[in-house]
């Protein structure tokens, strides 16, 4: 009887330091996720959507909530690993906020915004409806926008538009053109400087690539030429350094895809050419990572798409290679998610084929990850970081179809979900996220391969 008593006594202080020492009883409630979890004797007890069967379960790994339907019985969902915090099965995710009494690995898909609803209208699995703008100056496609500093979007140049600068100006709601670029552009790119101002560099013009750069000023409205690159090159990249310098990469030249790289120093104006990336690569993506370095992400080359990456080290000025994409890509996005890490999106798989597929590349290891798919397979769609650490995809041309559709990605849940449609289908588009964080998606080409005077906001 005693042995009895001593057993049972053990159970309870196992059972209670358990229950003290779980980060998810101890961390919860300052979780900055969508809902805050309770422990586990309170399971289910806050709501955190419409659907009475999805409660808020606390990840193991990601130290946040998710909401997700918990009517699976604790017998068909298996344990996570050793550590508590990671799952063998695949598109699973440890939890340790069930009705289980332990971290159990728990499928995804029943963490979708589909099934749970969230409880706020505002949320961004449904974001305010489409509204459009007054139409813009000149149509245009396979142009260039950004961001100023003012506030202000600037529109500039694209196949039809040609010479053309136009600005949206936020306050008032208008187009107002402002002056000419000096050459014709299409598929060029535009870097604002630290100083305001806006570097206008390559691009297509009148049966050419040109290689001259020009800079913008807001405070005028006008253009000044600048130095010329060291060639001719269009469907290039360009990123802006820590330094303030700009990295321009690869894209075609009048004969063939591009390999160099240079760089702009807008103190002097003028271009350095610096080491050349390891193979040739137009219609590629470059992102900036937290610590400075340039991801230079696919493309198609001389010999075919790319499922290569690279590295460029602006303290040393060499490129080197980080770890191959699950699928070769071009004409993909590629977006810096909150935790630093990259997400790209579709793009093209072949001359006929566009991919639904996405994954993650982890600056810290280097390698890359396959995550959910998107809804339906897209090329020459944009992808804008939200506040709140989702990935807005719109747009772009689905199975040789322009689409007006846009869809949303959880990075904390590794899934699409579809988000409100727009006006307007298009495709060789831009989106520029404005200061208070409502997007604007210009011009592009619609299905009668018109290019579109209109633009349109979300937010």
């Amino acid at each position: 009887m005693q042995q009895q008593f001593l057993i049972y006594l053990v159970l309870i202080i196992i059972y209670f330091l358990h229950f003290i020492t779980d980060q998810g009883t101890v961390n919860a409630q300052s979780s900055s996720c969508e809902c805050s979890p309770a422990p586990y004797s309170q399971s289910g007890t806050i709501r955190c959507s419409t659907n009475s069967d999805c409660e808020c379960l606390w990840t193991t790994l990601t130290e946040r909530g998710i909401c997700a339907d918990a009517v699976m019985p604790c017998n068909n969902l298996q344990s996570c690993e050793n550590d508590n915090k990671t799952c063998s099965i695949p598109n699973t995710i440890c939890v340790n906020n069930t009705h289980c009494n332990r971290p159990v690995c728990y499928p995804l898909e029943r963490a979708s915004s589909q099934r749970c609803p969230s409880l706020n209208d505002n949320s961004t699995n449904n974001i305010p409806r489409w509204s459009s703008t007054t139409n813009m100056v000149a149509g245009c496609y396979a142009h260039a926008s950004v961001l100023l500093k003012n506030g202000h979007v600037l529109v500039a140049g694209g196949s039809s538009a040609a010479l053309i600068t136009q600005v949206y100006n936020r306050a008032e709601g208008l187009w107002n053109r402002t002056g000419n670029m000096f050459f014709a552009r299409a598929y060029h790119t535009l870097s604002l400087l630290n100083n305001g101002n806006v570097l206008i560099s390559g691009g297509k013009g009148n049966g050419s690539s040109p290689n001259t750069a020009e800079l913008y000023d807001p405070l005028t409205g006008s253009c000044t030429m600048t130095g010329n690159m060291s060639v001719e090159r269009d469907s290039h990249t360009a990123s802006v350094l820590t330094t303030g310098n700009v990295l321009v990469t690869g894209g075609n030249s009048s004969i063939t895809s591009l390999s160099s790289a240079e760089l702009f120093n807008p103190l002097t104006g003028l271009w350095t050419v610096t080491s050349s990336m390891s193979i040739d690569r137009t219609l590629h993506t470059a992102s900036v990572l937290a610590n400075g370095q340039v991801l230079v992400v696919g493309g198609e080359s001389s010999i075919g798409l790319l499922s290569s990456t690279e590295l460029y080290d602006l303290t040393r000025g060499v490129w080197s290679r980080t770890g191959n994409m699950i699928s070769a890509r071009a004409r993909h996005t590629a977006t810096i998610l909150s935790d630093g890490k990259v997400l790209v999106a579709g793009g093209r798989l072949s001359n006929k084929y566009y991919t639904d597929t996405s994954e993650i590349y982890d600056p810290t290891t280097g390698l890359w990850t396959k995550t959910g798919n998107m809804t339906i397979p897209r090329q020459w769609h944009t992808a804008s970081l939200l506040p709140n650490g989702r990935v807005l995809v719109v747009g772009g041309i689905s199975n040789s179809v322009y689409v007006n559709t846009t869809e949303i990605y959880d990075p904390l849940t590794g899934l699409w979900a579809k988000a409100s449609n727009m006006n307007t289908m298009r495709g060789y588009h831009t989106a520029t996220i404005m200061a208070n964080g409502r997007i604007l998606v210009a011009g592009g080409l619609d299905n009668d391969v018109h290019p579109l005077f209109n633009a349109e906001l979300c937010g």
